[in-house]
């Protein structure tokens, strides 16, 4: 049975948690317990929302982390999610109630999409992001271990893994792929392809300026849809986060 978690922060102090919150927050069990200790982890109370959201409303969420224009109807999502569309529809009725999500009817259908127009959506959308990275390191040892060594590096941007490694068919012959949003020095390429090596892996890194990154959100670049189809934001998703919903919320 999914707990209720009453929401005190919907936008994080910090865009960034470190590996010691990582792990601490990775550790609990069950899930809605995750979510509550990741909000009181990363930051004061700014906002204060009367309602109360779950670990599934935040499942139904991340069904919009990879791609923010998707419209979905509640037994797509129940689908995705493995669970009854009737349990659905009360975390849908409290997302719509805070206008996070919008709905319009097709046909005999409600579908549901993210509110552009509604910057907490976005702060929503960076908690989703947060939580996708603690799952994902909690149940994969050697990016975990990768992403300790690489968090003293003081990266600036964004730093995101992508490619094999987040389709689940990665094997013991896989490169990582890394991309990075800005430039970086020849040190700290040395030093992330280093970090890899450690563990007898080939890390391939990918850099993209801001504009060039923002060229290819509007442009469908094949490298930028890649990313965004799929992606762990393993340090600093501020910039990712606001230069793409910038890109939805514009359009």
């Amino acid at each position: 049975m999914t707990k209720n978690i009453k929401i005190e922060l919907l936008k994080p102090a910090s865009s960034r948690i470190d590996s010691d919150q990582i792990s601490a927050i990775a550790s609990c069990s069950p899930p809605s317990k995750r979510v509550g200790m990741f909000l009181r982890k990363n930051g004061s109370i700014i906002y204060h929302m009367k309602e109360k959201l779950t670990s599934l409303s935040f499942s139904i969420l991340s069904l919009y982390r990879t791609d923010y224009t998707t419209t979905l109807h509640a037994r797509a999502m129940a689908k995705k999610l493995s669970v009854s569309h009737v349990t659905l529809l009360p975390h849908l009725k409290r997302l719509e109630k805070a206008r996070i999500l919008l709905s319009r009817k097709v046909g005999k259908n409600k579908e549901y999409h993210l509110n552009p127009n509604n910057s907490l959506t976005k702060h929503y959308l960076t908690i989703t992001e947060e939580l996708a990275t603690i799952n994902y390191l909690e149940k994969n040892f050697l990016i975990k271990k990768i992403t300790d060594q690489l968090s003293s590096l003081d990266l600036v941007g964004p730093l995101l893994l992508f490619g094999s490694y987040t389709k689940d068919y990665s094997n013991e012959e896989s490169d990582i792929d890394i991309f990075h949003l800005s430039p970086l020095k020849q040190d700290q390429q040395t030093k992330i392809k280093k970090s890899g090596k450690t563990y007898g892996k080939e890390i391939n890194i990918k850099t993209a300026s801001i504009e060039n990154f923002n060229n290819g959100l509007k442009t469908g670049d094949i490298l930028i849809k890649e990313i965004l189809g799929n992606h762990i934001i393993l340090q600093n998703p501020g910039l990712f986060i606001n230069l793409v919903w910038r890109n939805y919320s514009e359009r």
